[in-house]
């Protein structure tokens, strides 16, 4: 008895109705009962690509190479060679597997492969091959087809819509926009994206496309973007006016991006505490950037248990409160020094003060500037 698993894959179904590959099903289904093969599974994967174009995984071609290692059929069983793969490497893999098991390929309309000789070997290398560059082919053309679709400025098709836009990515909805525009506005006037990401996140409104939390990543990617500024772009480069109608004009977008793209934009109230910060284990902590974290990494030769972290927002307005707590409680006198306290501090132990200092010296000026509120410079705990 030949046991056989059927397996079927279609690179698009944007109506996501799985015509294509529930007809791969049946074709080969009907061939495996001519065979006289016992079909032990079925297997599906939908809307995934197999070329090294697609950026999708492909878990369930994963989990039949793991299930053909456990020797749990005798026949791999696609519609065609480009269900299986677009890929030579993977052909290759397929071949070891071959040797290693002896489960073979089958297909309805490509034929069927003797992996086990180097002429079969040969022609599933040639098809592998022939399948690689069709792939490449519609790959070539589908980016021409978009930079053409971007020249005229017509919107791209697939994926979600962009945030402060319907589905038609033509027609703007208005309290997004206003959203944004409440955004552009904040960061001309030198608002950090902190600032406007807590505000947004606490109120709950505006809701991101997702319904998700707001970050500063999501927020800069939207302002960078020149899809508001009524602009049509290729590869990250502006190649024209776009059919759709702006929500901010042109310069105050060219003047965002610069803002929000000046290096160490948004850093300050995040990383206030950088080489300051000291773990229980005695080690320093660092700031880690996307993680939002201060770490305490492991390091080779400096040591580090890696088992502490903490938020950035929190911590550092838990460490500004106390500070300011401490400052109305000082005398003048105490806040400079008590003479009896004098001692010859060493060089690190400046330095950290000035750090400070510097920092504090920074707040304050933003606060008298009104560049930031009172509810961020005294936060309440």
């Amino acid at each position: 008895m030949t046991r056989a698993v059927v397996y079927t894959r279609i690179s698009r179904d944007p109506e996501g109705e799985a015509l294509g590959v529930q007809r791969q099903r049946q074709d080969c289904l009907d061939w495996a009962a001519r065979e006289g093969w016992v079909v032990v599974d079925v297997l599906v994967e939908n809307d995934v690509g197999a070329s090294s174009y697609s950026r999708k995984p492909r878990p369930v071609y994963a989990s039949l190479l793991e299930r053909a290692q456990g020797r749990e059929f005798d026949v791999i069983l696609a519609y065609s060679n480009s269900r299986l793969t677009r890929r030579p490497l993977e052909l290759e893999e397929l071949i070891r597997l071959h040797e290693s098991t002896g489960v073979r390929l089958a297909t309805v309309v490509s034929g069927d492969d003797d992996l086990s000789t180097a002429d079969g070997r040969m022609v599933a290398r040639i098809k592998a091959s022939v399948d690689a560059a069709e792939a490449e082919r519609v790959s070539e053309r589908t980016r021409r087809a978009k930079l053409q679709r971007a020249r005229q400025g017509r919107p791209m098709t697939g994926g979600g819509r962009p945030f402060g836009y319907a589905n038609d990515r033509l027609t703007i909805i208005d309290d997004e926009a206003a959203a944004i525009r409440d955004a552009a506005r904040r960061v001309l006037g030198g608002e950090s994206l902190v600032s406007i990401v807590a505000d947004w996140n606490r109120a709950g409104s505006p809701a991101t496309v997702h319904g998700g939390l707001w970050t500063q990543r999501t927020l800069r990617g939207i302002l960078r973007s020149p899809r508001i500024a009524g602009l049509s772009e290729h590869k990250g480069k502006v190649v024209g006016a776009a059919v759709w109608p702006a929500i901010i004009d042109r310069d105050s977008w060219e003047r965002i991006r610069v803002e929000i793209s000046a290096p160490g934009h948004g850093k300050h109230e995040h990383r206030l505490l950088s080489g300051l910060l000291r773990c229980a284990c005695g080690s320093k902590m660092s700031p880690t950037g996307r993680a939002g974290l201060y770490r305490c990494a492991p390091v080779p030769g400096t040591g580090g248990c890696g088992r502490v972290a903490r938020k950035y927002g929190p911590l550092e307005q838990w460490v500004i409160a106390q500070w300011a707590d401490h400052m109305t409680e000082l005398t003048g006198s105490e806040y400079w020094t008590r003479e009896e306290d004098l001692t010859a501090p060493d060089d690190a132990a400046v330095e950290a003060e000035e750090e400070v200092t510097r920092r504090i010296a920074t707040l304050r000026d933003r606060w008298a500037a009104g560049t930031i509120g009172d509810e961020d410079f005294f936060p309440l705990i």
